[in-house]
């Protein structure tokens, strides 16, 4: 630009300086700033007991169930409301009986600890279960639409 060696173009030298003092500082902002910290390993992990009174006033929960994909491969993410528990499990195929083999084997873990599930939040996908979870509420979402807790957790594991 200097030299005059582009001809008939209308850019100038001062047109290039202040391109590099408006536009080149941002570059470095979306690439970020941060250098490689060091973090800090956590080696030993306190384990605390759940106090007695959280059993009683917490016996009963809801799930939100949803599907998550991780290279391809399938899994089912759920996330307890009141105790904010979040299980994942893998699948190997997606289909009624491996969906509803995972959800009863989830709420096992649940039964197991003394909490029983009182109703499932769910995307259509699920819609099939319905019937097949017995007794329990099964909450269904329209069709598009998708529960926002479990969604949230789903973009955060991703």
């Amino acid at each position: 630009m200097k030299h005059g060696n582009i001809i008939n173009c209308p850019i100038t030298v001062d047109d290039i300086n202040r391109y590099k003092e408006i536009y080149v500082p941002l570059v470095t902002l979306l690439k970020g700033k941060t250098t490689g910290r060091h973090k800090v390993h956590v080696v030993n992990r306190h384990m605390i007991n759940i106090p007695h009174g959280f059993n009683i006033q917490h016996l009963e929960d809801q799930l939100d169930i949803d599907h998550l994909f991780v290279n391809s491969n399938p899994f089912i993410n759920s996330k307890a409301i009141k105790i904010i528990q979040l299980k994942v499990k893998q699948y190997q195929t997606i289909d009624i009986v491996e969906h509803l083999s995972s959800i009863n084997d989830i709420t096992q873990c649940f039964n197991n600890r003394g909490f029983t599930i009182s109703a499932y939040y769910t995307d259509n996908t699920f819609r099939k279960l319905e019937k097949k979870l017995g007794s329990t509420n099964i909450h269904i979402m329209a069709r598009e639409e998708h529960v926002p807790r479990i969604d949230r957790s789903i973009h955060t594991i991703n």
